[in-house]
């Protein structure tokens, strides 16, 4: 669904003719509507009986939204009418998934023990990388194909129905989960002005502070990637395509290594390393220019976000008790949600704006407006860490290391190629040191700091 879905929703956007301000919405109003749903969600959560049944419902009606919008590919209707009804497509479909979220992520934090998170959801990214990678790879060709067949949009709406297939087979193997029963108390209900309050007394609320943060200055430039390659650089959507799985092939083989380093050292270690990280990937796209340039750059930008990613999810299961998680993870969606958009219209101006001088000639000494818009992303996400980043703290007893040492473990050589070799012979195999390889473990309460 990922690979085949949501990593060509903004190529298609930008088939459909859309504005700089629609392509900041594409981005950015979905995951603020995705977080209020997550509001909804946990409030009907706390009546269910099965959070099992919960999470299978919610995926299988978002699995038919992607019907709608592959028909959008195929109605010819005017771009600008198209545009705006892709956006709202886009906002209900993650809107159901924000009715998922919540619950899934207790259900799962119940399933899996503290001792093994990391290297589970380590393995787990891992494969849902190599998942995301061969169907990236696969849709970028049929649109390839459907290009050269002067057949674009049949291109999108197929992929589109992929997607669709996808989810529901996703909903299909979420079906098969345990689903132990969740006991709710009265302390366990909070509301969200409540968890804003106390976020600046609370060690959660300020790793929370810092996400949205951070979140706000990757919003400020994530449309304009896609936007660069396709338009300006003039990319086919076989490059488009080879550059999206190249960064979906370096979380793939980062996924496994952050998630037993986190286990390890923390995931406030992790966090930092790769938070630094991720305010350096938007500069080099101003010096690449060629393929095998931008791949360069993917291979990076992969490797820090999946440690980011992973890292980010895995500090909530430590920082929050069972019962508050659904809660938590809601409250954080609606923080991230606001700021993120607030970093898109603040792009989408600067967009607007530059372009505009530019087309004017007051920037016409720059190869691209959209070159400042990356540099004040980096800014932000820089300002973030020194803002934020020493507020918060590790909640469990880890091992000591610095962060050059760390980042040289996730660069040693000799580990990718034990993933490579994994890959070829078994990354599929079935685990017996995992929940649901034959044993039944329980995880320990983790230390409530929301």
């Amino acid at each position: 669904m990922l690979g085949s879905g949501e990593q060509y929703l903004a190529p298609f956007g930008i088939l459909l003719n859309a504005s700089p301000v629609l392509l900041s919405l594409l981005s950015t109003f979905p995951p603020l509507f995705n977080a209020l749903a997550q509001l909804l969600s946990i409030r009907w959560a706390d009546h269910t009986r099965s959070r099992r049944r919960f999470v299978v419902i919610g995926a299988t009606i978002q699995s038919l939204v992607w019907l709608p919008i592959a028909v959008l590919a195929l109605a010819n209707l005017p771009h600008h009418l198209a545009a705006h009804l892709l956006v709202i497509l886009a906002c209900s479909y993650h809107a159901l998934a924000g009715l998922v979220v919540p619950v899934w992520n207790s259900l799962i934090g119940d399933l899996i023990p503290n001792s093994i998170r990391g290297e589970f959801f380590g393995i787990r990214n891992q494969r849902v990388g190599l998942v995301t990678f061969i169907t990236v790879v696969g849709c970028g060709l049929i649109l390839d194909l459907s290009k050269r067949q002067s057949a674009t949009e049949l291109g999108f709406a197929t992929v589109f129905i992929i997607a669709a297939i996808a989810r529901l087979a996703s909903a299909r193997q979420l079906n098969q989960h345990d689903d132990p029963p969740l006991e709710l108390k009265t302390d366990d209900y909070f509301s969200f002005w409540g968890f804003i309050n106390r976020s600046p007394r609370s060690n959660y609320g300020r790793f929370v502070i810092f996400t949205s943060a951070m979140n706000f200055g990757v919003a400020v430039s994530i449309p304009y990637f896609t936007l660069y390659m396709l338009d300006e650089l003039k990319l086919s959507y076989l490059h488009y395509m080879l550059v999206t799985a190249v960064s979906v092939l370096s979380q793939f083989y980062a996924a496994q290594n952050w998630g037993r380093l986190a286990d390890r050292f923390g995931n406030k270690k992790i966090l930092s390393a790769s938070a630094i990280g991720l305010c350096l990937t938007p500069l080099p796209w101003l010096l690449g220019k060629s393929l095998w340039e931008l791949c360069l750059i993917q291979v990076f930008s992969g490797t820090m976000w999946a440690g980011y990613n992973l890292a980010t999810a895995n500090f909530m299961f430590d920082a929050v008790t069972p019962t508050k998680r659904a809660r938590c993870v809601a409250y954080r969606s609606i923080a991230n949600g606001v700021t993120m958009l607030a970093g898109s219209l603040l792009g989408a101006y600067l967009a607007t704006r530059l372009k505009s001088f530019r087309d004017g000639g007051l920037l016409g000494w720059l190869p691209s407006h959209l070159f400042i818009i990356f540099i004040l992303s980096s800014f932000l996400r820089t300002a973030s860490i020194v803002s934020f980043l020493s507020y918060f703290r590790e909640v469990r007893e880890v091992e000591s290391i610095g962060n050059t040492a760390l980042i040289l473990r996730i660069a040693n050589l000799p580990q990718l190629s034990g993933t490579t070799f994994s890959l070829l012979i078994g990354v599929f195999r079935k685990r017996t040191d995992l929940p649901g390889a034959g044993c039944d473990l329980q995880p320990k309460t983790p230390k409530d700091t929301s």
